[in-house]
């Protein structure tokens, strides 16, 4: 498991900073961060599941790293006329669907415990951008530079629960 969250954490931190230093925050950069982002995401899943063959991946964790990998191949395939509209239910779709499945996480192992409140905080980070993204019309450099911030906040918090004593070591 810390192994995971160090690995989602550099992808995050990798796509954060794609984002921020880009010079240009256009939706080809978001795209290109959600593509860099949702392929990332699952061949970090599916990496660290081949390092524990041992345990068989469970069916709700093959279910999140493919919505990601959809996600990441849906970014790469944007039809350019409808680029900033498809980016922003890309978004919307990872946040909520994402948000919701840590929500599902959190409670299967009890809000209380310690990776209980991990997958909470993720919940809430999630819910909140697609949230945001659903409810709130950006222009493009806004809906570009919010997904690179919600790639920092990832960096950081899955950086802080990997090193945290409470994560179970892999």
């Amino acid at each position: 498991m810390r192994l995971l969250l160090i690995l989602r954490a550099a992808v995050c931190l990798e796509v954060g900073l794609i984002v921020t230093f880009s010079q240009s925050h256009s939706i080809q950069v978001g795209l290109l961060a959600l593509t860099s982002f949702g392929v990332g995401y699952a061949m970090v899943s599916v990496f660290t599941s081949l390092l524990q063959r041992k345990k068989l991946a469970e069916l709700d964790s093959v279910v999140i790293t493919a919505l990601a990998l959809i996600v990441g191949l849906a970014a790469a395939n944007t039809p350019v006329d409808q680029d900033h509209l498809w980016f922003r239910l890309l978004v919307v779709g990872w946040g909520l669907l994402s948000g919701g499945y840590d929500l599902f996480k959190a409670r299967k192992l009890g809000f209380k415990t310690p990776r209980g409140k991990e997958y909470s905080v993720s919940a809430v980070l999630a819910l909140a951008l697609g949230l945001l993204y659903l409810l709130i019309q950006l222009d493009e450099v806004g809906s570009v530079g919010f997904f690179g911030a919600y790639m920092i906040l990832c960096a950081v918090h899955f950086g802080i629960s990997a090193a945290s004593e409470t994560s179970p070591k892999a």
